[in-house]
């Protein structure tokens, strides 16, 4: 879905599952995920919030709509420090994410994920991982630059606030294997 409005109108919008997005003045709906994405993020998700629940500094949300600069993303993993857990009256958050996580979908343009990644960044985002679950490779990026990851025992870098997580891509992909 491709459509014109103005981000006032979109905020109007009810919220919808897939979620919408609001990307460079257009709607686009994310895709449903596929099994293995789900497998990824929930225990992405649940790894980061257990080593989160010792430090109450930042937190991981799956799905968490961040709208600024004129945007209205809605990351697959938004991790936030505690500074921006704030929300505004309608309970939506008013900043980008201070880590953004995305995984690569077959059903969604890798341009829009990637167009999304550049305006948290230029937005504030410290760090996004971007996960290829097929090329088990994740891609990190950086303000200033990019770098991927491919072989199992590579440790992932994270951002500072985050500092006692500690990921491989090995111990990711692992995940989808039962």
């Amino acid at each position: 879905m491709t459509e014109e409005v103005g981000l006032e109108k979109f905020l109007q919008l009810p919220e919808t599952q897939p979620p919408l997005e609001y990307l460079e003045g257009e709607i686009i709906q994310k895709p449903i995920p596929s099994f293995k994405e789900v497998v990824v993020r929930h225990r992405l998700l649940t790894k980061l919030n257990n080593v989160a629940s010792s430090d109450s500094s930042w937190r991981a949300f799956l799905e968490l709509r961040c709208t600024f600069n004129g945007q209205s993303l809605v990351p697959d993993i938004v991790v936030l420090t505690e500074e921006h857990l704030n929300t505004n009256e309608s309970h939506r958050t008013q900043v980008p994410p201070d880590w953004s996580i995305d995984l690569f979908s077959p059903e969604q343009s890798q341009t829009i994920i990637l167009k999304r990644v550049i305006r948290c960044l230029e937005a504030g985002t410290q760090l996004a991982w971007v996960i290829d679950i097929e090329e088990k490779t994740i891609f990190v990026y950086f303000p200033q630059k990019v770098v991927f990851f491919d072989k199992e025992e590579d440790l992932l870098p994270t951002p500072p606030f985050v500092s006692s997580v500690s990921l491989t891509g090995g111990e990711i992909f692992s995940w989808l294997y039962f």
